[in-house]
């Protein structure tokens, strides 16, 4: 039973040498696992596959990881605490993910370093341990002899539990023939099913939800899955990782991985997307492909909010604003605060691109102040504010508001963005699968992940025989998006 060992690489994001050589160290054991035919494949994460949100970072920690290791420099900021916390309060519930901390040698024993060591013993008591080490070589080989240490312990368990299914196989042998393949086919029926992490956007995850009643937040079609909120840029990457991560994928069989990632995209992604950080595109369609499918469209509409009643006099009769119109509202009033959505996500981006890159191009000339929204918490003490706008779209639809709303009624605005033709702008909303080469021009997917896409559409029929003779395929649309808007 072939499992996948998720692993989050803990640390300050400047460490990204670290990170690398881990990762690289990671590919090297996949290999190995492959060739000694081991029952394991690695998969890491950290800050590369996530960015700067440290949410996203948590609840991979508490609801995918195995083991988490920390790579610490002489100190340990806030948010590495915060994951070390997390990482050990999981653990002492659940015994899982496992924590290793490692800690580079230190001449001077500073107020960081004891600081560090009042985080183990507060953690593990006073016989604590942390794993030292001079250079990245030997935090690599040091990570991976506790890695295969892991993996060992778990393919010990497989080699028992096989030969305890062999030693029943030989007694229900010689009960009779029979009852032994009806124990057979029991058994099979109860292969374990990888976890399904969707991951991605609220608009596309609320859009889902909405139109095909698929809620991946609290899933009640399949047992085990998660959502995981995060830009549909950051997404992808994960997708990559996956396919990446499975080298001789034509002998997985359904259920045999830990967990398969699904994207939830309010845009339509380019093949560079998924490829930018390889050497060519053949590296990945050598492995597998993603599998696209154009759920539809989401409008884009900006949210005015003034608890005095007093501003947006000129939208109060539209139930429109123009691009130039909001345009000139961004660059001249300096009082205004408008919100959007991350910076690599497919309502920013999209926002981005209609606005001719304003943010980026103007910044020096935008007067409004830009803050990003996403969690609950993102529009504290609000009531207070002159007046803001939230660049979002009808699906995106932030929690905070419908208090504020109820509250004041009459000065809460909500306009479609339309261009100078008075066209709705907006944005593509589409669903990413990777998918792994079976045979030549054969691909296929896990079987819950196979039921999500029939209860999203029972009309589609899903062939996974594809033809790839000329060019490499990246991206295969599976549903397309219309060619006239």
């Amino acid at each position: 039973m072939k499992k996948q060992i998720p692993i989050f690489i803990a640390g300050a994001k400047s460490f990204r040498e670290q990170r690398v050589a881990l990762k690289a160290m990671a590919n090297d054991l996949n290999t190995e696992f492959t060739e000694q035919k081991k029952d394991a494949v690695l998969y890491m994460c950290s800050y590369d596959n996530f960015g700067d949100h440290q949410e996203e970072y948590n609840q991979f920690i508490a609801d995918v990881a195995d083991l988490v290791i920390f790579v610490l420099d002489g100190s340990i900021g806030t948010h590495t605490e915060e994951e070390f916390r997390l990482a050990v309060s999981e653990f002492k519930k659940d015994k899982v993910p496992q924590v290793y901390v490692f800690l580079k040698e230190f001449k001077e024993h500073t107020e960081q370093i004891q600081k560090i060591e009042g985080l183990l013993e507060e953690a593990f008591g006073p016989h604590f341990y942390y794993i030292s080490y001079a250079t990245n070589e030997e935090l690599c080989s040091k990570a991976k002899d506790r890695i295969l240490q892991y993996v060992n312990q778990y393919q010990h368990r497989i080699n028992l539990i096989r030969r305890g299914i062999a030693a029943a196989v030989v007694v229900l042998l010689m009960l009779a023939s029979f009852f032994t393949a009806f124990v057979l086919n029991r058994v099979n029926q109860y292969e374990p099913e990888p976890m399904l992490v969707f991951a991605g956007g609220g608009s596309a995850a609320s859009y889902l939800d909405s139109i095909y009643d698929y809620d991946v937040i609290q899933n009640t079609k399949e047992q085990k899955s998660v959502f995981i909120n995060m830009p549909s840029g950051d997404s992808y990457s994960l997708l990559t990782d996956w396919i990446l991560e499975h080298s001789n994928t034509d002998n997985i069989k359904d259920g045999n991985n830990f967990f398969f990632p699904i994207s939830l995209s309010a845009s339509k992604a380019k093949p560079e997307d998924f490829t930018k950080n390889l050497k060519s595109d053949t590296v990945l369609t050598n492995k597998g492909i993603v599998l696209a499918y154009f759920m539809g469209y989401d409008t884009l509409s900006v949210s005015f909010y003034d608890p005095k009643g007093t501003r947006f006099q000129s939208l109060q009769d539209s139930t429109i604003i123009t691009v130039e119109e909001l345009k000139s509202l961004l660059r001249n009033d300096p009082t205004l605060t408008f919100f959007t959505t991350r910076d690599n996500s497919g309502t920013y981006v999209t926002y981005l691109n209609m606005l001719d890159s304003l943010f980026i191009k103007e910044k020096d000339k935008l007067k409004a102040t830009r803050q990003i929204f996403y969690k609950e918490d993102s529009m504290k003490d609000l009531k207070n504010n002159p007046g803001y706008i939230v660049l979002g779209s009808n699906f995106y639809q932030h929690s905070d508001w419908n208090y504020q709303h109820e509250e004041y009624p009459k000065n809460y605005r909500k306009r479609y963005v339309v261009d100078s033709l008075g066209n709705v702008m907006k944005k593509a909303v589409f669903i990413y699968m990777p998918a792994w080469i079976k045979n030549v021009d054969d691909y296929d997917l896990p079987e819950n992940a196979k039921r999500f896409i029939h209860n999203v559409d029972d009309t589609l029929e899903l062939d996974l025989k594809i033809k790839n003779q000329v060019n490499p395929v990246v991206i295969h649309y599976i549903k397309k998006e219309p060619e006239e808007r």
